[in-house]
C-alpha cells in the first residue's frame, strides 16, 4: 500500500513507556494531554486492564472526549492464546493470568486482549458502549487514513464483530459475508 499522513499526531500508548507525570518533572504525559485538548493530536490508550487501568481510560474520556482518544491494543502471538511461553521478537515471554511479561526481568511485553477485550474492559470501567466503540472503530479508520471502513454506513466495507450482552463475539462479517470459525 501507500503511505498516508494521518490527519493528527498520535501519542502512541500514552503512559506506557513514559516518564510518569511529576509535579516537578512533568515529562510528555502533560504535553500529550494539551495537545490532544487542543486538537493536534489523538490519544492511543490500551484500554485492557493490564497496561492501563481503567480508572485512567475513563479519566481520559472524560477530560478529552471520544475525539481525542483511540482504543489500541498491545496483542502480541500470545493474543487470545493460553498461558504458558511465547516469543517477542528475540526475547522470551511468559503469559500467566492472561498477562505477558518478559521472562527475564518481568515487564510487560505486549498484550494478550483483542481490540473487542479493550473496548469490554473499557466500557465495564465505566466508559459510555457508544464512545468506546467509536474511539476503536471510527477514530481508528480516521488515524490511519482509511475512509473505506470505520463505521457502519452505506458504501463502506462491513466488517463488524456481532456480540452478545457481554460484548462476547458470537460472529464475524468480514466485507458483509459471515466468516467461519476456524476448526
Amino acid at each position: 500500500g501507500e503511505a498516508v499522513r494521518a490527519p493528527r499526531s498520535t501519542a502512541t500508548h500514552l503512559f506506557n513507556g513514559m516518564r510518569p507525570m511529576h509535579h516537578r518533572t512533568p515529562g510528555p504525559v502533560p504535553e500529550f494531554l494539551a495537545a490532544a485538548q487542543r486538537g493536534e493530536c489523538v490519544l492511543e490508550m490500551i484500554g485492557d486492564g493490564v497496561h492501563l487501568s481503567p480508572a485512567i481510560v475513563l479519566d481520559m474520556f472524560e477530560t478529552l472526549g471520544r475525539d481525542n482518544v483511540v482504543l489500541v491494543t498491545d496483542a502480541m502471538a500470545a493474543a487470545g492464546m493460553a498461558d504458558g511461553d511465547y516469543v517477542l521478537g528475540s526475547q522470551s515471554v511468559t503469559v500467566a493470568d492472561g498477562v505477558a511479561r518478559l521472562t527475564e526481568g518481568g515487564a510487560i511485553a505486549g498484550g494478550t486482549a483483542h481490540l473487542i477485550d479493550v473496548v469490554r474492559t473499557t466500557w465495564q470501567g465505566g466508559v459510555d458502549l457508544v464512545d468506546a466503540v467509536y474511539a476503536a472503530s471510527v477514530q481508528g479508520a480516521q488515524i490511519l487514513g482509511d475512509s473505506s471502513v470505520g463505521a457502519l454506513r452505506a458504501g463502506l466495507w462491513a466488517d463488524v464483530v456481532v456480540t452478545d450482552a457481554d460484548l462476547r463475539p458470537v460472529n464475524v462479517l468480514r466485507r458483509g459475508e459471515a466468516v467461519e470459525p476456524a476448526a
